[in-house]
């Protein structure tokens, strides 16, 4: 599910999934080359493929900042929020992940011409001061893309401290020590950017009316002052929220965040990226609404408890082996949506325990209601994943002009296989042609059946057959 896109070090602004299963176990699952047990093998324990008991602990560890968690959480609703420097980025700055709400990635900065470029020179060179420890294997990256606000710099270093910088000298102005631990780094090492937040409850002038925001390997979310660097005692415990909270059973770096949540009307929404390949039924997908100003849970969606989007009760957990959201999501203010690119189940190249709910949202776009956790469209760009063909980039939003002169409010949404959709934010319909093909599928494992089609995109030549019905798309039996 996890590709890390590996960023330069120096401050660029870079362009880098998934979430749902829980059924019974197969009759006979597969084992060794998705084949049945050899016969002079001993068959292994019924349970061997079952999910763990919703009573079974986490490891030391995993909730590493020992943050209390209280009892289960019904949702709620936000904090009104006011409005962000990411609406209208001054000219100079580069307020968040991609520069605007929209994530353009586009700088209307000038001074460098095709003219002068060829006599730039180096300003000044920053550490963070994140390295391997000796006889730690060296799986820190550099994929972090600072933001800057006014005369402030702020960035994340691998193991999730945030610093504020000069953008003039490179001196460092404050520096936040998350205390992050080896054990809870994933595939890599890596944060990809913090988030800039201006209270709506906090007055101008006083200590957090602006704050930095940051998701961390160890399922923490954090927020500290812009000015000074220290923790917003009124959010969270201390300034922190334990993400870990309902999740269930797991070890270090099992679960991690490195993506930089959006905060959508008031709600910060996090997704997770979960290690491929380790077992059937790994921590959930779920994707969570914490509000901006307290930390306060909002609500959850889970793909396996459609209709429950409370903090599971107690001796519950989210739904394990669901689709996973590792990419930068985004948000719609005026819609109340985020969007959120989905990949596939926990295992990734076979398909035949994933459930019916997990095959509609996997490798999709999926708009969820930010005051209520509810999905109000899907739009899968790969029917029944087994590829790991999950999205991995952050959506850019646009006002796509059509040939008749009506504008639609769109969403662009680009793939690892090449493919970019843009579809109507609102409805997720497609602006530009999508058309679904039939689908070859040699070398078919029994009971492990393919969609009978794929959609492919952007104009190609008609093949003469109706596209099928949604229901068809999505009610292929596991």
């Amino acid at each position: 599910m996890l590709r890390n896109v590996l960023l330069g070090a120096t401050i660029i602004a870079g362009m880098t999934a998934a979430a749902i299963a829980q059924v019974p176990p197969a009759d006979q699952p597969p084992g060794t080359g998705n084949a049945t047990p050899p016969a002079e093998q001993p068959a292994p324990p019924a349970d061997s493929f079952a999910p763990p008991s919703p009573n079974a602990p986490q490891s030391p560890g995993v909730n590493a900042a020992n943050i209390p968690d209280g009892p289960p959480a019904e949702p709620s609703e936000a904090t009104p929020m006011v409005e962000q420097v990411t609406a209208n980025p001054a000219h100079d700055d580069w307020p968040g992940y991609g520069r605007d709400d929209r994530a353009t990635r586009f700088s209307p900065l000038d001074q460098i011409t095709p003219s002068n470029v060829g006599h730039l020179k180096r300003a000044f060179i920053y550490h963070t001061g994140s390295k391997p420890a000796p006889g730690q294997t060296n799986k820190w990256a550099a994929e972090t893309t600072p933001i800057k606000v006014g005369d402030g710099l702020y960035m994340c270093s691998a193991m999730n401290d945030m610093m504020r910088i000069d953008p003039a000298t490179g001196k460092e102005v404050w520096h936040f020590h998350a205390n992050e631990k080896y054990d809870s780094i994933p595939y890599t090492a890596a944060c990809k950017a913090v988030v800039y937040y201006t209270s709506s409850t906090v007055p101008e002038g006083e200590h957090c009316h602006h704050r930095i925001l940051e998701a961390t390997l160890d399922e923490r979310l954090i927020e500290v002052d812009s000015e000074d660097g220290k923790v917003c005692e009124g959010f969270g415990w201390h300034g922190m929220v334990n993400l870990m909270k309902g999740m269930g059973e797991s070890v270090p770096g099992f679960v991690a965040e490195t993506a930089p949540p959006p905060i959508v009307n008031g709600a910060i929404i996090t997704n997770q990226e979960i290690l491929d390949g380790q077992r059937r039924w790994a921590p959930s997908g779920v994707i969570r609404g914490y509000d901006a100003e307290t930390g306060r849970f909002l609500w959850a969606w889970d793909v396996n408890r459609p209709h429950e989007h409370g903090e599971p009760k107690e001796g519950e957990h989210y739904s394990r082996g669901t689709p996973n959201s590792w990419a930068a999501m985004i948000g719609d203010n005026a819609l109340g949506l985020v969007y959120v690119p989905t990949g596939n189940s926990a295992a990734d190249y076979y398909s035949a325990m994933r459930s019916p709910e997990e095959n509609k949202v996997s490798s999709a776009v999926v708009a969820i209601d930010v005051k209520t956790g509810e999905p109000r469209w899907v739009f899968q760009t790969v029917h029944k994943d087994v590829w790991d063909y999950d999205i991995g980039s952050q959506p850019t939003l646009m006002d796509f002009t059509k040939p008749d002169g009506t504008t639609v409010p769109a969403l662009i949404m680009p793939t690892k296989r090449g493919q970019t959709f843009v579809l109507d934010r609102r409805t997720g319909d497609p602006v530009l042609p999508v058309e679904e093909r039939p689908a070859p599928s040699p070398g078919m494992v029994p009971g492990d059946t393919r969609a009978p089609t794929q959609p492919w995109s952007v104009g190609m030549p008609r093949l003469g057959f109706a596209p099928l019905k949604e229901a068809d798309m999505w009610g292929m039996s596991p």
